[in-house]
């Protein structure tokens, strides 16, 4: 499997922890990326100066790719190509994972959508870029609520003003994990499972 945009390794580590075989984490070029080393040192890390070079990067295609909260960061527009980059590390019929944050009343909790426009996306945009990168979209659904906005917010000021780690107060964790296929009013999250259709063909990898 590979995370996508893994940054620091927290997902990657996760993913050991819950028992994964193997795993590979991409990301842009930076400083994230030694401290990903520290945190997964067994993980196989790739750094690249953009997401869309994965589509000429040489490894064994992956069963399951994760693409999570990273959509909205790549440049305006390169969704598509970014997406369809994937689609040359995955398997016919692997599976991709997307999480991004979700359009609606949610965004005016996210301070980065509120001063720089970070983006918010609508379900059949999702759906939409999946298809015109290549992917047959399968499922859709919706998680988080105002807590989760909340922690959001104060994760965005510990990383970007006062540049300090940031741990989530027991306070804001909402009572459960919910996932829904339908949005609800403070859903600031959609899922996207996607699929790599069989009858695709990539050149083979070592």
């Amino acid at each position: 499997m590979a995370d996508v945009g893994c940054w620091t390794g927290a997902f990657l580590r996760e993913c050991l922890q819950a028992g994964a075989a193997s795993i590979t984490g991409f990301d842009i070029v930076g400083p994230w990326l030694a401290e990903a080393r520290k945190t997964v040192p067994t993980a196989t890390l790739v750094p690249v100066a953009a997401l869309t070079e994965l589509a000429a990067i040489e490894i064994p295609l992956m069963d399951v790719v994760f693409l999570l909260e990273t959509l909205e960061h790549v440049p305006r527009r390169a969704e598509v190509a970014t997406l369809g980059a994937l689609t040359h590390i995955l398997k016919p019929g692997g599976r991709l994972i997307l999480s991004t944050p979700a359009a609606g009343i949610a965004a005016l909790a996210d301070p980065a959508w509120l001063l720089v426009g970070h983006r918010h996306y609508c379900r059949r945009t999702v759906e939409h870029l999946a298809r015109e990168a290549g992917f047959e979209a399968l499922t859709v659904c919706y998680s988080g609520d105002i807590w989760e906005s909340a922690d959001v917010a104060l994760l965005y000021l510990y990383k970007h003003i006062l540049r300090r780690p940031y741990r989530s107060p027991t306070v804001l964790h909402g009572a459960e994990e919910r996932v829904s296929r339908h949005r609800r009013l403070d859903s600031n999250t959609i899922w996207l499972q996607a699929s790599m259709p069989q009858g695709s063909f990539r050149t083979p990898r070592a």
